[in-house]
C-alpha cells in the first residue's frame, strides 16, 4: 500500500447527495479515486468524509468508514455509470448511484489489520508514558499575563475547534478541524492577540472522526503543542494514523503523545482557581455500551471556576445517554444535586437528535449552550427539536444558546461576576503581525 494517504483530488464523477441514506458516517465531503479500465487518467468518485486514499494506484482505492477497510472495483462504477468513455471529456462527469456504489465495492480484511496494528503500536507507546510531563520538561506558557481567560468557539464550519486560554498562561485547543484559511487564520489571530505567540500549551482530540482531526497534522506541526491528548480507543483510518505518526515525528520540538491513565481522570490546575478534566469514556464505561461509533470512544472535557457559576462542559460528539452515564459517575463533572450547574454547554454532536436524552439538560442546568455546525449540512444540524428545548433551558437563567453559523465565532469568559456567550472579536492577524 502506498504511504502517502492524504494527496489532494479533483473531482470527475459525482454522487448525489440525494439519493444516499442518513448514515451520518458517509457525509459527501471527501474524495477517493477510482480508475477506469484501461483508461490513461485516473476518475474520481466522491463518497465518504472520513476516507482518504490509499492502495494500489493501478488497480483501486480504499474507502473507510468505522474502521472497516473496502476496495473499489473500478471497473463496475464504469459501466455503471452509464455513459461512455469520451462523455468525460464534455464537462458532464458521471452520476454513480448508491446502487452502483454498493456494487463496487469489497471488504479489504488485509489492509485493515496492517492499519489497526500500526495504530495499537503507536497507541501503547502513548499509554505506556506517564500522566505528567517526563523529567526536566515543562509546559510552555505564555509569556504575556492572559487577563481574560476564556473559551473561544470557532466557526469552523461542519467540525469542532475550540481554544481554552487559562489565567497561568496555558492555552488549549480542544479539536482540530480548521478547514479554510480564513478559519485557521483566526485560530493564528486569538494566539498572536493573547499571547504575542503562535504556540499551544496542549491539544486535545475528542475522538478520531474527520471533523475534529482533519486539521490536527498542521496544527501539530505549526503551533508545536507540549501535550497532545487522544482518547485510548482510535477510529482506524488513514487520517488517524497520519496524525499519530505526525504526533510521534514532533517528539524532538517538545510533543509528547499521551493517553488518559485508566484507573483515574486527567486533571490541570490553571490558577485563578480554575481547573481542567479530561475523562475517557473507555475507561469510564463498559466496553459493551459504547458499540463501535467513534463518537462514543471519546474524551470529554469539563472546566470549574471558583464559584463554581462559569463552568464549562465540552461533551465532543458523545451521546445523549453516555454523557449523562458519565456526569452520573461524576466525570468530567461533579455535579451535586441543584447546588452545581454548567456555565457553557458546547452541545455535543452538533445539536443533533443523538443528544437527546430525557433529563440531561435538567441536570446540567446549562445557563449558556453553543452549536458548532455548518450550513448547509445534509444532516440538518442543528436540529430544531433540540434547538428548541435548549432555548427553553437556557432563557430560564437569562442564557441564550449561540450558533456559529449564525454568528461566526463565539467567546465565554470564564471569570467575571457574570459572564456571558458574544461574539468574539476578530483582531486583524496581518497587523498583529506587523507589530
Amino acid at each position: 500500500m502506498s504511504d502517502n494517504l492524504t494527496r489532494p483530488y479533483s473531482v470527475d464523477a459525482i454522487v448525489q447527495p440525494s439519493e444516499l441514506d442518513n448514515d451520518e458516517e458517509h457525509s459527501l465531503v471527501r474524495m477517493l479515486p477510482w480508475i477506469e479500465e484501461g483508461a490513461g487518467a485516473p476518475r474520481y468518485v466522491r463518497v465518504d468524509k472520513h476516507c482518504l486514499s490509499g492502495g494500489d494506484q493501478e488497480h483501486s482505492h480504499l474507502h473507510f468508514t468505522h474502521g472497516r477497510a473496502f476496495r473499489f472495483r473500478p471497473g463496475v462504477l464504469r459501466r455503471s455509470a452509464g455513459r461512455p468513455r469520451d462523455s468525460l471529456e464534455d464537462g458532464q462527469p458521471p452520476i454513480i448511484t448508491p446502487t452502483n456504489i454498493k456494487d463496487s465495492v469489497e471488504r479489504d480484511t488485509g489492509t485493515e489489520d496492517r492499519l489497526g496494528k500500526q495504530i495499537s503500536e503507536l497507541l501503547s507507546q502513548a499509554e505506556a508514558r506517564p500522566a505528567a510531563p517526563p523529567s526536566g520538561a515543562s509546559l510552555w506558557r505564555s509569556p504575556n499575563r492572559i487577563d481574560r481567560p476564556r473559551v473561544v468557539v470557532f466557526n469552523v464550519g461542519q467540525g469542532d475547534g475550540i481554544l481554552l486560554l487559562f489565567p497561568n498562561g496555558e492555552i488549549w485547543l480542544v479539536d482540530a478541524y480548521f478547514p479554510g484559511r480564513v478559519s485557521y487564520g483566526n485560530l493564528r489571530s486569538e494566539l498572536i492577540n493573547a499571547t504575542g505567540k503562535e504556540q499551544l500549551t496542549g491539544l486535545i482530540i475528542t475522538h478520531f472522526h474527520y471533523d475534529h482531526i482533519q486539521t490536527g497534522c498542521r496544527v501539530v506541526s505549526d503551533l508545536k503543542p507540549c501535550e497532545v491528548l487522544v482518547p485510548r480507543s482510535v477510529h482506524k483510518t488513514p487520517a488517524s494514523l497520519n496524525f499519530l505518526r505526525t504526533c510521534e515525528n514532533a517528539r524532538n520540538a517538545g510533543t509528547v503523545l499521551r493517553c488518559i491513565d485508566p484507573t483515574s481522570q486527567w486533571s490541570r490546575s490553571l490558577g485563578g482557581g480554575i481547573d481542567l478534566y479530561c475523562s475517557d469514556t473507555s475507561c469510564a464505561l463498559p466496553e459493551d455500551s459504547l458499540g463501535d461509533d467513534p463518537n462514543n470512544h471519546a474524551i470529554v472535557a469539563g472546566i470549574t471556576t471558583p464559584d463554581r457559576m462559569h463552568d464549562v462542559l465540552l461533551s465532543g460528539d458523545l451521546r445523549g445517554a453516555l454523557l449523562d452515564r458519565m456526569l452520573g459517575l461524576g466525570l468530567p463533572l461533579k455535579l451535586t444535586g441543584g447546588s452545581t450547574s454548567i456555565g457553557l454547554y458546547k452541545v455535543t454532536h452538533h445539536c443533533s437528535l443523538s443528544g437527546d436524552f430525557p433529563g440531561l439538560l435538567t441536570l446540567i442546568r446549562p445557563r449558556h449552550a453553543v452549536t458548532s455546525c455548518g450550513h448547509p449540512n445534509r444532516y440538518n444540524h442543528p436540529h430544531a427539536r433540540m434547538r428548541h428545548e435548549i432555548a427553553c433551558h437556557t432563557s430560564r437563567r437569562d442564557g441564550r444558546h449561540g450558533v456559529t453559523y449564525e454568528e461566526g465565532d463565539l467567546c465565554y469568559p470564564l471569570l467575571g461576576p457574570k459572564a456571558v456567550l458574544c461574539k468574539r472579536h476578530s483582531p486583524d492577524l496581518r497587523a498583529r503581525q506587523r507589530q
